[in-house]
């Protein structure tokens, strides 16, 4: 049924029901179609997106690692809308097998970039944006102080405490999360 709507013309109608339904039952059949068609369905994006993170885990990523790469490395990807979508595909734990993505570059938006970084337990990114915090819009920087909770406990308490201190309420929050989350590891 997927690949006869792929026939032109496309019939999204039919492509995103069974997206809905594949992500419902969890049927991994049509992953791969999926992917070899990622840009061709960019429509649906959302329910394709929803749909592998839904149906991933580390096999099907491992399996797939070739068609991971090309969707993340075509000129596709600057357009906002499906950076926004890629990237929130790219936070599944299940790239931390194949190591997508192995530079930042693709992603536009800091936001994706720290969540990423987060998924990938990555400091070194997260400490390069320890200096340059305040200058961040409000969803970015909430998505790096969230993002700093891999830091060390005596890392993380100043930059944290800075924030919470100057922040608004949702930035105190983010804070407080973070390190009742962190101390209560120890």
């Amino acid at each position: 049924m997927f690949q006869n709507a792929l026939g032109p013309p496309i019939d999204y109608r039919v492509i995103r029901h069974v997206l809905r339904q594949s992500t419902r039952y969890r049927i991994r059949k049509i992953i791969p179609l999926v992917l070899d068609n990622f840009y061709r369905i960019r429509p649906v994006i959302r329910e394709s997106v929803i749909y592998l993170n839904t149906v991933l885990n580390e096999r099907t990523v491992t399996e797939n690692k070739l068609r991971f790469e090309r969707i993340y490395s075509h000129f596709l990807m600057k357009l906002p809308y499906i950076d926004l979508w890629l990237s929130r595909l790219l936070q599944n734990d299940s790239f931390n097998k194949i190591d997508l993505p192995s530079n930042y570059d693709n992603i536009s938006s800091i936001r994706a970039q720290a969540l990423i970084a987060l998924r990938r337990n990555d400091t070194t990114w997260v400490r390069g944006f320890r200096d340059k915090i305040d200058v961040l819009g409000p969803w970015d920087k909430r998505a790096v102080l969230y993002a700093s909770s891999i830091l060390p406990l005596r890392e993380m308490q100043p930059l944290v405490g800075t924030i919470a201190s100057n922040g608004d309420i949702i930035e105190k929050s983010i804070a407080s999360l973070i390190l009742s989350k962190k101390k209560s590891q120890k």
